[in-house]
């Protein structure tokens, strides 16, 4: 299953992903029929949406929170802001994924 496989979750959870990756209700709304039918258990859909959430997070960082905290803090230390908060983001989200899977 590729990725998905890599992470012990189904191969439906990549449509799931980029849904999310884009519009989280769009995920929510992709996941659920998946939930009821079983393809995902609630421990893997969460575990999906946690991953589509570091994808949304990377996206919204690059359209939303560099335009911002450069035009507050300036370009470097801006960028410091960014890293720390880019950073901090992912590893809590990767220590809940590891809690679940």
């Amino acid at each position: 299953d590729g990725f998905a496989g890599l992470l012990g979750l189904p191969g439906a959870a990549i449509p799931v992903i980029a849904a999310y990756a884009l519009d989280t209700t769009s995920g929510a709304t992709v996941i659920a029929p998946l939930i009821r039918n079983g393809t995902f258990t609630a421990r893997t859909a969460v575990a999906t949406m946690l991953v589509g959430g570091i994808i949304s997070f990377a996206v919204s960082t690059f359209k939303r929170s560099i335009p911002f905290q450069f035009g507050i803090w300036g370009r470097e230390f801006g960028s410091k802001v960014i890293v720390v908060n880019t950073g901090l983001k992912i590893v809590w989200i990767a220590l809940a994924l590891a809690v679940l899977l």
